[in-house]
């Protein structure tokens, strides 16, 4: 997106302040629900000694991985950084805005519930689009950034749970 594309948008909801907090509260409470059902998912297979735990457990830890390992190397500055505005979310990190940690995370685990139940994975999958959208809609990543986030997660979580 152009900084004019950015700018248009994110005034745009600023003039709208109940949908501003909606895609806020998406960007920000989604991701925190994620990681509590991820806990949840684990603790219930290793409560029921069920045997897909270790896959559960090392296919996101092997993307976050990834990822952390990508952002360092690529670095690449977020829009507000090179744009010069304000997100909708106050955000100081520098760079480091591909691929997105958020966008990543709500993938896989969503992908992660699909392995294991083919119906809640569908919702969480609607769910992690949700949380990669907003990722953009805030200001704080490229639609690229999303991109790519979502490409690492697909391919991880297709090999991990089900190729390998």
């Amino acid at each position: 997106m152009t900084a004019k594309q950015y700018e248009r948008m994110l005034s745009w909801f600023r003039r709208q302040p109940l949908l501003a907090k909606m895609v806020v509260g998406v960007t920000k409470g989604l991701p925190v629900l994620f990681m509590v059902g991820y806990i949840g998912l684990c603790t219930w297979l290793y409560w029921f000694r069920d045997g897909r735990l270790w896959r559960v457990l090392a296919v996101p830890a092997v993307t976050l991985g990834v990822t952390l390992t990508l952002r360092r190397l690529i670095n690449r500055p977020r829009p507000y950084e090179v744009y010069r505005f304000s997100p909708l979310i106050s955000r100081e990190k520098p760079g480091q805005s591909c691929p997105s940690n958020h966008a990543v995370s709500a993938m896989i685990i969503a992908l992660t519930a699909l392995y294991l139940s083919p119906t809640v994975g569908l919702l969480a999958l609607l769910a992690a689009l949700l949380v990669a959208v907003s990722r953009v809609t805030v200001g704080v990543h490229w639609l690229g950034d999303i991109i790519v986030s979502v490409v690492i997660a697909v391919l991880i979580g297709f090999l991990g749970f089900w190729i390998f």
